[in-house]
């Protein structure tokens, strides 16, 4: 059985990529990354430092764009009920992959989806499953998908920090800085208005390229289209990172309902282009 750890350069994946290295061997097993072109640098660092750690080989593969670039190129913006960066950059790039080189019956895919996200796992398995039956009929059932943080005992967050900082491991900038993800720099398009707060009170330079990029995307569509929504008055209606952001220099509030998120870039998997 061939074992591939999908390694995103989070904590979550390191710790799927160690429990896996303990219990197949770490030379049974393989990290594999899709990088979307976006992650901060110590991000990128971590996870060559995190990588060599588990000791097993590492591959990273790329479309190539950011995920700006592929809101120009799919003709629509990201926001957090949509995520084509996710889509182009993570879960068609993943399964293109192993469709080329993976056989569906000797191949175990594993991601670091947490215990506390168990439905969001059994979501993702039939939705991994029906695409590569159906979409690829090379197996009537698919790869076997999985996640050791699934396997008991249970491993919480902290636990898992704590196990990184034993192992020579330094804390993640953004985890320091309060995030509870890794994602994208804290620039994730899936984040609601309280991580975009987040970015602009940690990050404002950041935040104001993001608010360019967004207006760059805009112009190019010739559309009112935004990340965020604003839902006062009783409707509905696009908000972008520039109002969003003199709003709360105004002193106005945010919509806290809207939070962190994060992408969750593969729990969403979809159709894919056998093809490519």
């Amino acid at each position: 059985m061939r074992h591939i750890v999908t390694f995103s350069y989070g904590i979550a994946s390191w710790c799927a990529a160690k429990l896996c290295a303990r219990r197949f061997g770490v030379e049974n097993i393989e990290l594999i990354c899709t990088d979307t072109n976006y992650e901060d640098a110590d991000t990128y660092a971590w996870g060559e430092a995190a990588a060599k750690n588990v000791g097993a080989r590492l591959r990273v593969i790329a479309d190539g764009r950011t995920p700006w670039q592929v809101f120009m190129d799919t003709r629509m913006i990201g926001n957090t009920r949509a995520d084509p960066c996710s889509r182009v950059l993570k879960r068609e790039l993943l399964i293109n992959w192993l469709v080329a080189n993976c056989d569906p019956l000797d191949t175990t895919v594993y991601f670091g989806i947490h215990w506390s996200e168990a439905d969001r796992f059994s979501r993702f398995d039939r939705k991994l499953q029906r695409n590569v039956g159906i979409k690829h009929r090379l197996a009537a059932f698919g790869w076997q998908a999985d996640s050791p943080l699934l396997w008991k005992p249970w491993i919480g967050y902290d636990e898992m920090h704590e196990w990184a900082k034993r192992e020579g491991l330094w804390q993640q900038a953004l985890y320091a800085e309060g995030w509870p993800h890794a994602n994208c720099g804290g620039r994730c398009v899936k984040q609601g208005q309280k991580g975009w707060k987040h970015l602009l009170e940690k990050r404002p330079a950041a935040y104001l390229e993001c608010e360019r990029q967004e207006e760059a995307v805009r112009q190019h569509l010739g559309k009112d289209v935004a990340i965020l929504r604003d839902r006062k008055g009783g409707t509905t209606k696009p908000m972008t990172l520039r109002t969003f952001r003199l709003r709360l220099q105004e002193g106005l509030a945010c919509d806290d309902e809207e939070g962190f998120g994060g992408c969750n870039c593969f729990g969403g998997i979809e159709g894919v282009d056998p093809e490519a």
